[in-house]
């Protein structure tokens, strides 16, 4: 079996703690083999052979010696941290295996090994309360919570969570997509800081969340250490991909990935198999609840592909592809809804709501025809769903960027006005839309 997920979500722990659950079942012995400080594939074996205590004979390999020692025992070995040497990993394991069939081999990594006979399991994000502004019962059900409380009392033996930091706490947890690294981390700023301090220091989550434990790997002492570790082990197009995606607010789906994504650096062609790859890595997260396949980085992770993205001097560009592809779908979604498609052109405006709200943020700031035909065509939506104010804001702020008189401001004044007369605000919709 195989542990896989993003750096920091708790694999080795996991392991540490099946391993003391299920050891008695193991009469040959448990092995732990830790490949972390490991620069060399050929040194994995060798690794191997030292974990379990033995050397090799005169012409005699290290995993020779390590297979004559398992061979007939009912042990389990555990590999941890393979990603970075997954290839010569997978080739000892294999060996093991057949080798020693009595063997069990727990591993961890962020990308699975890839065997036969290899059973993956993703470790999930811890669980977060489903909103802000919980009470602290309700909180203290979210395994994130629990953590943030448990290593905030380490630091602080009087730190309780009650009605002044529950709030703080929550949205600690939630910005941090429940990455267990990432929430003792931010725990840590306790020394210095309040939770609500911290909580509003986030915005530069990977800059801000540091100083972990000095005996942990350098990559676990901080959360853009702990990403940088899982970037530097893609190839040049995957880190393409990896960097563009970091436009999407809300998720995405493969259509708008090919929206976005795909030029001469990525052809279509290539696209799934790489967007695969980087869910390999554990860097892309595959949304199971969805309908319609759907994908997300988690936030700390979209804060640095959205580093390199910048530092590649591409940011400008993959914005305005963005912007462009959440105008397209939402121009074709616009007639469908109040048409006998309605609901599903609903849902698929559902699906994209942060993308396209964020469109509509960077079209005001960058192509002021552009943010008014994304509010003439998000209205239908905006109506159904009852979001009035938010269409409100959107037909102001597209009027604001270009005050130009125009055959198209004139339909996003007729829809403003609309969305403050179903508000009651009739004295601003006159003004609005005076016709």
């Amino acid at each position: 079996m195989t542990l896989t997920g993003v750096g920091g979500c708790g694999k080795t722990s996991l392991a540490v703690e099946l391993v003391r659950e299920v050891h008695a079942g193991f009469p040959g012995g448990v092995f732990w083999l830790e490949l972390a400080p490991l620069a060399d594939p050929g040194m994995v074996a060798a690794a191997l052979a030292r974990s379990v205590g033995v050397r090799p004979l005169p012409g005699q390999t290290h995993l020779d010696a390590a297979v004559g020692f398992l061979a007939g025992r009912r042990a389990l070995v555990v590999v941890d941290n393979c990603e970075h040497l997954v290839e010569r990993t997978a080739e000892v394991v294999e060996a093991l295996l057949v080798r020693c069939g009595e063997a069990t081999v727990l591993a961890t990594s962020r990308a699975p090994l890839r065997l036969r006979g290899e059973a993956e399991w993703r470790v999930p994000s811890l669980g977060l309360p489903t909103r802000i502004g919980v009470g602290v019962e309700v909180a203290l059900d979210s395994d994130a919570v629990r953590l943030f409380v448990d290593r905030a009392r380490l630091l602080r033996a009087s730190f309780s969570l009650d009605e002044s930091t529950v709030g703080p706490v929550v949205e600690v947890c939630r910005r941090l997509d429940g990455i267990p690294l990432a929430i003792e981390l931010a725990a840590g700023r306790l020394r210095l800081l309040s939770v609500g301090q911290i909580a509003r220091g986030l915005d530069d989550a990977l800059g801000f969340v540091a100083g972990g434990v000095r005996t942990a790997l350098p990559r676990h002492r901080t959360l853009r250490a702990s990403i940088e570790w899982s970037h530097e082990l893609l190839d040049p197009v995957q880190r393409l991909l990896f960097r563009r995606l970091g436009v999407f607010v809300g998720g995405f789906t493969l259509p708008l990935t090919q929206a976005v994504c795909v030029d001469a650096g990525l052809p279509a062609d290539r696209l799934l198999d790489v967007l695969g790859s980087l869910v390999e890595h554990s860097l892309v997260q595959v949304m199971q609840d969805a309908a319609t396949p759907r994908y997300r980085l988690l936030d700390p992770v979209r804060q640095y592909a959205l580093e390199r993205l910048d530092r590649a001097a591409e940011l400008a560009a993959a914005r305005d592809r963005f912007r462009d592809a959440l105008l397209a779908l939402a121009e074709r979604q616009r007639d469908e809804v109040g048409g006998p498609r309605m609901a599903e052109a609903i849902a698929t405006v559902d699906a994209e709501a942060e993308n396209a709200l964020s469109a509509i943020d960077y079209a005001v700031a960058t192509s002021p025809e552009r943010a008014q035909r994304l509010s003439i065509a998000l209205f239908p939506w905006f109506r159904a769903r009852g979001r009035l104010r938010e269409g409100g804001s959107a037909c102001e702020a597209a009027l604001a960027a270009d005050p130009a008189a125009s055959a198209l401001r004139a339909r996003v004044m007729s829809r403003y006005a609309h969305l403050l007369g179903i508000q009651g605000d009739f004295d601003r919709a006159i003004v609005a839309h005076p016709y």
